[in-house]
């Protein structure tokens, strides 16, 4: 399954079709089924228009419903993604914050502190870590 949002849409839009044609394809055959011969033949021919015509239409609402389905697991992805750039733009965030910090903790301190911009980018990541786990994803 991808994981690009039109390409699912495109694909639930063909799956919408096929529903349409199986519509279609259930109809033609129960006109079918107005034949003008009376007999046992006949009979039986139209009970199996019927019964064809009865799967055509279970298999477009078949259709019908997985096209709904991949629909929504479009949008699905799409709020995912939102979700994973906000994190991306946030975890940028926070490691920018925690670098210029520390560079100037270690210039008021006179300092090249090397030392401090590890510590502060190491608890930055480590807390990162920690929203990461409480926030679900995809695949999770």
């Amino acid at each position: 399954m991808s994981d690009d949002a039109e390409q699912i849409r495109a694909q639930a839009r063909r799956v919408a079709e096929l529903a349409d044609r199986a519509r279609t394809a259930a109809a033609s055959v129960t006109a079918a089924g107005g034949v003008q011969w009376r007999s046992v033949g006949a009979d039986r021919y139209r009970e199996r228009l019927t019964d064809r015509a009865r799967d055509f239409r279970a298999r477009a609402d078949d259709l019908d419903r997985l096209s709904r389905l991949l629909f929504a697991h479009a949008t699905h992805v799409e709020d995912h993604e939102r979700v994973l750039a906000s994190l991306a733009s946030a975890t940028g965030n926070v490691v920018a914050g925690a670098v210029k910090h520390s560079a100037d903790s270690a210039h008021a301190a006179g300092t090249v502190g090397a030392g401090v911009a590890i510590a502060a980018v190491s608890d930055a990541v480590d807390d990162l870590n920690t929203i990461r786990r409480h926030i679900p994803l995809v695949g999770r």
